[in-house]
């Protein structure tokens, strides 16, 4: 009777173990498929990201069952690194990597190594990286590398960091391409109070870039931007609101005013509405008003949509549906092309989310870009002190 029991747990283990070596076979076809399911949906007509983003991480999360980090093989290492990281377990594929992406030269394995130690918030050893292994690999492409690093910096208020991997970035880097790392380097400075060498330097390379559109748009975003601060507020234009009459700036004297440029296909906006939402609930009553500032684009992908060619009535209703959907308190106003245009213009937007605090008087106080820890300590520290003024 025991030999029995002893054989049939003897062959339950041996099922078990089968079972989980079966769990490490084909990983690298396994990764190719969630690499690609987001393409392949694409390609056939599928538009809508969130949906497709939960997808892939429910097909790599049905892949990694059973797969132990530790006991990944060499040969395995980064597919199983991509199958953690799409599955949404960043330590995992983050512990994986540094166990073998070092030793070897596999930039795809790097670059993802890099992009979880900025994730991490950790831009030290995303920099250590860099200058170890991947700085002979970039080639013409380094220049991401140094912007990444110093959005990663910034993230973690470490601007002295961040102008020092600007500086590093210019110096190493051809003309042609060093000119975003100028204009960040100028950002940083206005951030860490110079503004007179912040707009000295944007107007030595407007002089010296010539007609390149992209960047001459971008200077002439911040430097209206950095001249905005300590100026009056310029009055906005919006034909459609959402949850509110139109909301003029003379008429809102005597309130802490948050004008929040976003859209709703922007990810990092979407990413802001759960701390705009704890603003709101936290100053609303002690006179904090936030505007919710967007345009029509005449399309719409979200809430499972895919929707083109929009007519702005419309596009307003799906808007309507989107705020109920991610029940956000404070108004929305919708500018056609026009009044955006002039709204953009006038707050020095280039990328969204852009965010612009004005004090009780009408007067620009703070500006914050991105979504983040950043941009949400620059927006608690500005309007508790206008609140209290």
């Amino acid at each position: 009777m025991y030999k029995k029991i002893a054989a049939l747990f003897t062959l339950m283990a041996l099922f078990l173990l089968s079972c989980q070596d079966a769990a490490y076979l084909d990983l690298g076809k396994k990764a190719v498929e969630v690499d690609s399911l987001i393409i392949k949906a694409r390609a056939a007509g599928l538009r809508n990201m969130d949906s497709l983003r939960a997808a892939r991480r429910d097909k790599a999360l049905s892949y990694i069952a059973g797969v132990n980090p530790e006991r990944v093989r060499a040969e395995n290492y980064h597919a199983a690194a991509r199958l953690f990281f799409a599955a949404g377990k960043a330590d995992s594929a983050r512990l994986l990597l540094e166990k073998y992406a070092p030793a070897g030269s596999d930039r795809e394995a790097l670059d993802l190594l890099f992009s979880l130690y900025l994730q991490k918030g950790d831009p030290g050893k995303a920099e250590q990286l860099f200058r170890d292994k991947l700085a002979n690999l970039a080639g013409e492409e380094a220049g991401e590398y140094y912007l990444n690093l110093l959005y990663g910096y910034q993230e973690q208020d470490q601007l002295d960091k961040a102008i020092a991997v600007a500086d590093a970035g210019i110096a190493a880097l051809p003309p042609e391409a060093k000119g975003s790392l100028v204009v960040e380097k100028a950002d940083m400075l206005h951030q860490k109070g110079d503004r007179t060498a912040a707009l000295a330097l944007l107007d030595d390379l407007k002089k010296s870039i010539g007609a390149e559109d992209r960047l001459q748009r971008a200077i002439a975003a911040k430097t209206t931007l950095f001249n905005l601060i300590g100026a009056p507020a310029k009055e906005w234009r919006a034909a459609g609101w959402i949850d509110s009459g139109p909301m003029l700036l003379k008429d809102l004297r005597g309130k802490v005013i948050l004008l929040d440029f976003w859209a709703p296909w922007c990810g990092p906006c979407r990413a802001m509405f759960p701390h705009l939402k704890k603003l709101y609930g936290e100053y609303h009553d002690q006179g904090l008003v936030i505007i919710g500032l967007t345009r029509c684009y005449g399309r719409f992908n979200q809430l499972g949509q895919n929707l083109r060619d929009l007519a702005p009535a419309a596009e307003l209703e799906w808007i309507t549906k989107f705020k109920e959907h991610h029940q956000i308190p404070f108004p929305y106003a919708v500018a056609d092309a026009e009044e955006a245009a002039a709204n953009e213009a006038a707050y020095g937007v280039y990328g969204i989310p852009h965010m612009v605090v004005i004090d009780k008087k009408g007067v620009v106080q703070e500006y914050a870009i991105g979504s983040g820890p950043s941009s949400e300590k620059k927006l608690d520290d500005a309007i508790a002190r206008l609140i209290a003024e």
